[in-house]
C-alpha cells in the first residue's frame, strides 16, 4: 500500500515574522499551495478605513499618527473576517495577525474549538528587513 500524504483541506495557518520579513509575500504564495484564502489583516485594515467603518474611522487616525492600531479594533476587524464565509468553509493563511500577546489570547479565543495547524516563523536579520521596508512605495492617493 502507497503511504497517502496528508489532506491539507481545511489546514489553519497562521504567518509570523517582524514587518518587511516576507509575511505576506510567502502567505500569498502559500495560499495559493493549500486552496485556503490569505486573510491579510493588514488589508483588513486598509479595507475598514475605505469603507469609513467606525472601525476604520479609530484604525485611520491611528495609522495616520504612526502608531499601531489598538488590539480591541484588530481583533473585532480579524475576528469579522475570520467568521465569512470562505474562511468558515475552509482553512486560512493568517498574516499579521496576532502581533501582541492579547492578539494572540484572542485568537484562541476566536478559534473556540478549532487550533491552528502550523506557525510559520520569517526570521530575517533586521537590517535585510529595514532595507525591504524602505524601498517600499506607498501610493498618497490609495495608500
Amino acid at each position: 500500500m502507497l503511504d497517502q500524504p496528508p489532506m491539507l483541506f481545511g489546514l489553519r495557518v497562521v504567518m509570523l515574522g517582524r514587518q518587511g520579513s516576507g509575511k505576506g509575500t510567502q502567505g500569498e504564495q502559500l495560499s495559493r499551495l493549500l486552496v485556503v484564502p490569505h486573510v491579510s489583516v493588514g488589508d483588513v485594515l486598509r479595507e475598514a478605513v475605505l469603507s469609513g467603518s467606525p472601525a476604520g474611522l479609530r484604525a485611520q487616525q491611528t495609522m495616520e499618527r504612526g502608531d499601531l492600531v489598538d488590539d480591541d479594533v484588530v481583533v473585532s476587524l480579524a475576528a469579522e473576517r475570520l467568521d465569512a464565509a470562505d474562511v468558515r468553509s475552509g482553512g486560512f493563511v493568517l498574516d499579521g495577525f496576532p502581533r501582541t500577546v492579547d492578539q494572540a489570547e484572542a485568537l484562541a479565543g476566536l478559534l473556540a474549538d478549532k487550533t491552528l495547524d502550523r506557525a510559520v516563523i520569517i526570521d530575517v536579520p533586521l537590517e535585510v528587513a529595514r532595507a525591504r521596508l524602505l524601498a517600499r512605495r506607498v501610493c498618497a492617493g490609495c495608500g
